[in-house]
């Protein structure tokens, strides 16, 4: 992801690679695997590499090793709680005005499985799997999705968008 992130087209753009957050929701501290700072607004990335697996709400993975890790979270759930934690951090450090004006969203990204499971826990903007990831231009629609989704949750929950570029 890092190496496509590199290359991607796409201008007024920055992304951030480990992302440490100092103060979390309910963590000592977390961190964010990627940041993309975006003129549709901040979106966070969660990376889960090998295979992964959901059964019955238990997350797992599998190494490259073929070890099996449970997951404490869903990586759905580590993006959101990031996510928030990230916008409490943006809040304390921007102007009031400014903050409340950013959309954000997160995704997971599972660059290693094609992952088809639905859930109301997420949208399919929320999800990048081997086929979103497997080229430069599937990534950018896929980050053009989920920018979109970050502008229409803030136009849902705030009743207007904002284009960050405008600054």
């Amino acid at each position: 992801l890092h190496k496509l992130l590199k290359v991607l087209p796409l201008d007024d753009w920055v992304a951030l690679h480990s992302v440490n957050l100092p103060e979390h929701e309910y963590k000592t501290c977390g961190e964010i695997d990627f940041v993309v700072i975006s003129p549709l607004g901040i979106l966070v990335l969660e990376v889960k590499s090998g295979g992964i697996q959901n059964k019955n709400g238990i997350w797992k993975t599998q190494d490259r090793w073929g070890k099996i890790h449970r997951l404490r979270e869903s990586p759905f759930d580590q993006a959101k709680s990031n996510t928030f934690s990230l916008m409490e951090r943006l809040k304390k450090k921007l102007p009031s005005e400014l903050a409340k004006k950013i959309p954000f969203a997160w995704a997971a990204v599972i660059p290693d499985v094609s992952f088809q499971e639905t859930s109301v826990e997420w949208v399919d903007a929320q999800v990048f799997d081997k086929q979103t990831v497997s080229t430069p231009n599937n990534l950018k629609q896929a980050i053009l999705k989920l920018g979109k989704h970050a502008q229409e949750s803030q136009n849902r929950s705030k009743g207007y968008t904002y284009d960050l570029s405008a600054e």
